[in-house]
């Protein structure tokens, strides 16, 4: 009788795996891809206009691997968007120097300093729309593997999960981990890399991992939460790079209006 109920337990367990299993087999990845760019492509029809606050904290991480806060600034973000362009302008509102206020006059030199090095290591893609690999003109750059649903939830939410790797070592493309709610297909997560790293005479990478975390301020629109960044190098031949930052935003303002002029220096 023992025997009987554990067989039976055991089909009930097989029948269940297999079609869990099925399932899987069954989900079309390009229709969960196509989905996530519509849903991408309506977020941008969607806001005209965008005013964020950030606070970017950068350190260095010791031996042990351990935070050590070097710097801080508090910042105001503006954006326009457009169907196939975006404007971007930050405005660096403080300062903090190991944790003390600096003064105007130090905090325009470190923006200098820091602008100066975010050009040779920061992503060159606008946070609010990292779904490039998977447009239509990028695909022949890339090969896409689908992993199914993550095990685990990503902020809470239940993702499908895809590897995205370049195919041509270029500093625009990136090898990466996407991970898309099930429910809404908003892009709650992904993880990247360059595809290229710098190596220059005077500053040369040898690591720069990123992640960016979206939320929804409603469950249709998504932004970005948070982006992490760290990186490990060499400058000026002799001095180690190890460096890691995060940028956490908050105070959305969607479709405020904001003014032309305010890009004339940053749009291109």
């Amino acid at each position: 009788m023992k025997l009987k109920q554990v067989s039976l337990s055991m089909l009930v367990s097989i029948f269940a795996f297999s079609a869990v299993a099925q399932e899987i087999k069954t989900i079309d990845s390009d229709a969960i891809i196509q989905k996530a760019i519509s849903v991408e492509a309506e977020l941008r029809m969607k806001i005209k206009d965008l005013v964020v606050d950030a606070e970017y904290i950068e350190g260095k991480l010791d031996d042990d691997g351990n935070f050590q806060e070097k710097l801080k600034f508090t910042k105001r973000i503006y954006r326009k968007i457009f169907p196939d362009t975006l404007w971007k302008h930050e405005e660096f509102l403080e300062f903090y120097d190991q944790g003390k206020l600096a003064s105007e006059k130090e905090k325009n030199k470190a923006v200098k300093k820091w602008k100066k090095r975010k050009a040779k290591t920061a992503n060159k893609h606008d946070l609010m729309f990292m779904l490039f690999p998977f447009y239509a003109e990028n695909k022949e750059k890339y090969s896409f593997k689908y992993l199914g649903l993550n095990e685990k939830k990503v902020n809470g939410r239940l993702c499908h999960h895809f590897k995205v790797e370049a195919l041509l070592e270029e500093k625009s493309l990136i090898h990466g981990d996407y991970y898309i709610e099930a429910e809404g297909f908003h892009l709650a997560r992904v993880t990247f890399r360059p595809a290229k790293l710098v190596k220059k005479m005077m500053f040369k990478l040898h690591k720069l991992d990123m992640a960016i975390d979206y939320s929804p301020l409603t469950e249709e629109t998504w932004l970005p939460q948070k982006f992490e960044i760290t990186g490990k190098g060499k400058a000026a031949l002799f001095f180690g790079v190890n460096f890691g930052g995060s940028e956490i935003f908050s105070n959305a303002i969607i479709n405020g209006g904001i003014d032309d002029s305010m890009f004339e220096k940053t749009r291109k």
